[in-house]
């Protein structure tokens, strides 16, 4: 077929709801088209019919869907004397995709190679830029007052550095002796100032002045026996977050009312403090959680499929954000089971992670473990049915901490969950293996929120 003049990239906003998008470029082979959802390629999503791409599941609204033709860079048919290849469909197929492989690859150099070319200027040197413009290189301004240097008793002393460029100029006076002879004219004389103020040099305050009579008494507070107390005071102002000054140590009532922001606290004052923060009276001590975590044991089937270190997982309202820790069991394919990080969250019904291992494999999945929040805990690990282990981020001292584990508590019909208080519970400094049963039987089971805090 003929092939017309065209751009083998076309680009949408998605809407939320529309799953089709139409090519606007010629494309016989869905294996020749890169389709991505916000730069993420979607991989077993998508099929090709006709010159439209249709999603299985319509991308998130306001997300940017792009398709791109790569055709690939070689020739499957093998022209023979004594059969049919060499016919016009074979033939027209070739020189078509030579065609299309032109576009593509004038489309990246337009639209991805960079030829521009810059000159950057170093070394005592100003300008520089653009080659595609024009360009002004000039010496940087060395900052030389413009005038005569040197007199009839003068000589000037220029300093140049280490790349030939003019530093500074000066004067100096000559030096006599050895025979020289200096002359030395009359107007040079006549012209000497006939004061010490003419020389540039102020009158100094006697012993019994006061530093408030300097012009720049400011700079003079260091002298403080000759300097008034009151203008001390007046002179340092209330210490802030970003200027120095003076501040004084917060009463208990201060430090208990948490609304100051102009005192210090000591150490015996913060106690006050944190306790009333905490609406803790008396002397009771006071422990702190030191790791918590609130996660969904009942598994969610699905699929997945993985491109690199990409895995784009499909599972019907998986009801996770970006961030959230899940533990992925892979039963089919070649993917690795383990806990994982939501990458990117595609719609409702998808959402992605990245993989420890590039492979390119799909298969089916199973979401074990679903952590909502957490504090301190790197992961939860789902070792069979209501049997779970869960890792410290920070380790404990030790393992003589107190763990309360809580499943769902309901009422009616359905049972109380309950914890195993057998040997099935473990403690270690960096995790805890615990059991979770269902009250009206022994057995163990999965809940849909367990909780579980740790004091120490």
């Amino acid at each position: 077929m003929t092939v017309s003049n065209q751009t083998p990239y076309v680009e949408y906003t998605a809407n939320g709801s529309t799953t089709n998008f139409s090519l606007t470029f010629d494309c016989d082979n869905a294996d020749n088209l890169i389709v991505k959802v916000n730069d993420v390629e979607a991989i077993g999503t998508w099929t090709l019919q006709g010159s439209t791409v249709v999603f299985i599941t319509a991308p998130i609204a306001n997300s940017i869907v792009s398709i791109e033709r790569d055709t690939p860079l070689e020739r499957t048919s093998n022209y023979q004397t004594y059969d049919d290849s060499f016919s016009p469909k074979p033939v027209n197929k070739d020189f078509d995709s030579i065609w299309w492989k032109l576009q593509e690859l004038y489309y990246k150099l337009i639209n991805k190679v960079s030829i521009k070319r810059k000159i950057n200027t170093v070394g005592g040197l100003t300008g520089g830029g653009d080659l595609s413009s024009d360009l002004n290189i000039s010496i940087e301004n060395q900052n030389i007052e413009p005038k005569t240097y040197g007199s009839s008793i003068k000589i000037p002393v220029i300093t140049v550095n280490e790349k030939g460029i003019i530093t500074g100029i000066s004067v100096a006076d000559f030096a006599g002796g050895g025979g020289s002879t200096i002359q030395v004219g009359f107007e040079d004389i006549l012209n000497l100032p006939t004061t010490i103020l003419g020389y540039g040099i102020t009158d100094a305050l006697n012993k019994n002045s006061n530093l408030g009579d300097l012009q720049d008494k400011a700079a003079a507070r260091t002298n403080l026996d000759v300097y008034s107390k009151t203008a001390v005071d007046n002179a340092t102002a209330q210490a802030t977050e970003t200027a120095l000054g003076t501040a004084k140590i917060a009463t208990t009532a201060q430090a208990q009312a948490l609304t100051n922001d102009t005192t210090f606290l000591t150490p015996l004052k913060s106690v006050s403090a944190i306790r009333a923060a905490l609406n803790a009276g008396g002397n009771t001590p006071i422990y702190a959680c030191r790791a918590w975590v609130n996660f969904n044991a009942i598994p969610l089937t699905g699929t997945y499929a993985q491109s690199g270190t990409t895995v784009t997982v499909t599972m019907t309202a998986h009801g996770m954000k970006v961030g959230a820790m899940f533990y992925a069991t892979v039963t089919s394919g070649t993917g690795v089971t383990g806990s994982y990080t939501v990458a990117t969250v595609i719609d409702a019904n998808t959402f992605t992670y990245v993989a420890g291992t590039s492979l390119t494999t799909s298969g089916n999945i199973t979401r074990s473990i679903h952590v909502r929040s957490s504090g301190n805990v790197s992961s939860v690990v789902y070792l069979a049915v209501g049997e779970y282990v869960v890792y410290f981020t920070t380790a404990m001292p030790d393992a003589d901490y107190a763990p309360i584990i809580a499943p769902p508590v309901t009422d009616g019909s359905v049972a109380y969950g309950l914890v195993a208080s057998n040997g099935s519970t473990v403690q270690a400094a960096n995790s805890i293996r615990f059991v979770t049963t269902n009250s009206t039987g022994s057995s163990a089971t999965n809940f849909g929120r367990i909780t579980l805090a740790i004091y120490r």
